[in-house]
């Protein structure tokens, strides 16, 4: 597998940091938010982007979870031929009501990890639920787009795009990694 470096460190916080402006567009009239990440890649995310949020003075409170969900229909459709879903919070989550939620992932490919989130949180009852991605991959299948999106990249089917993440990985980074051979045009 050959791999390319798309974005370094540097890049991909100013693209984090982007993104919180736009998230703190569509909270600028609302009280109650959520900003929820799905591990595992988006909850370190979530983390950074509530970091910006902070960083600009915004000192509104702002309910932090995440949720883990199974199968990525990248690389991981073998381990989890279905996708299963556990919340992980510290504390019981029953209700979402009144609250406006932004769902944080690293990458949207074929949406179906989104649209299992959002069917579980509707039964929470948020007053609206917003979705965010670090890269868009142009390739979904199910009618799900991304509200907040740092990159859109269109690559081949069989390429991946690796979002290297601390605290999974130890830098911050944006990877193609593709088994073709020669020059790639995003």
């Amino acid at each position: 597998m050959e791999r390319t470096l798309l974005f370094d460190a540097d890049q991909v916080q100013r693209i984090i940091r982007r993104m919180a402006i736009q998230i703190q567009g569509i909270f600028a009239t609302h009280t109650k938010i959520a900003l929820i990440g799905l591990l595992r890649r988006g909850a370190p995310i979530a983390d950074l982007l509530l970091q910006e949020i902070r960083r600009s003075g915004d000192t509104r409170d702002i309910l932090r979870l995440d949720l883990d969900v199974k199968r990525y229909a990248d690389d991981l459709s073998i381990l989890y031929p279905k996708t299963l879903l556990r919340i992980e919070d510290k504390t019981p989550l029953t209700d979402l009501s009144g609250y406006t939620v932004i769902l944080v992932d690293d990458v949207l490919f074929t949406g179906n990890s989104l649209l299992t989130v959002i069917d579980h949180l509707i039964h929470k009852t948020p007053s609206l639920i917003y979705t965010a991605c670090l890269v868009d991959r142009c390739a979904t299948r199910l009618p799900i787009v991304a509200n907040v999106i740092g990159v859109t990249l269109q690559v081949y089917a069989d390429s991946i795009i690796e979002c290297n993440i601390p605290p999974y990985e130890p830098t911050l980074k944006i990877v193609l990694a593709s088994p073709r051979k020669g020059p790639i045009t995003l």
